[in-house]
């Protein structure tokens, strides 16, 4: 899968993806940083990737419509989970979930579970 991971996840997390063999691209990286959700959201769908992010905006149905995007993965975990425990979410949801899931769909990851908004 290509994935962009947002500046607010753990750079680590990029590092985590890769091991699953996903073409995976941060934030950090680009020229991004710092920009506003749209320009970076545009860069997502302009690359075909799927979007990781703990920003709640993302998961506004009437700005994001399902269907109209590559995936937007919302990470909705409490601020105080350590880097480790983040990042062993994630890798679990992605062994878990297929491409075919994530595109298109609004996902928010919670504790033990997920839901996914078509």
């Amino acid at each position: 899968m290509k994935i962009l991971i947002d500046e607010n996840l753990p750079y680590s997390t990029k590092f985590v993806l890769n091991e699953l063999e996903h073409d995976v691209r941060d934030v950090k990286d680009t020229n991004l940083r710092g920009e506003e959700d749209k320009r970076i959201f545009a860069f997502a769908q302009s690359e075909e990737r799927i979007f990781i992010t703990r920003d709640m905006d993302f998961a506004n149905i009437l700005k994001y419509p399902p269907g109209t995007h590559g995936g937007i993965i919302i990470l909705r975990l409490p601020m105080e989970r350590c880097v480790e425990e983040i990042n062993e979410v994630i890798r679990e949801f992605f062994q878990e979930i297929t491409e075919e899931k994530i595109k298109g769909a609004i996902i928010i990851i919670e504790e033990g579970k997920y839901r996914i908004r078509r």
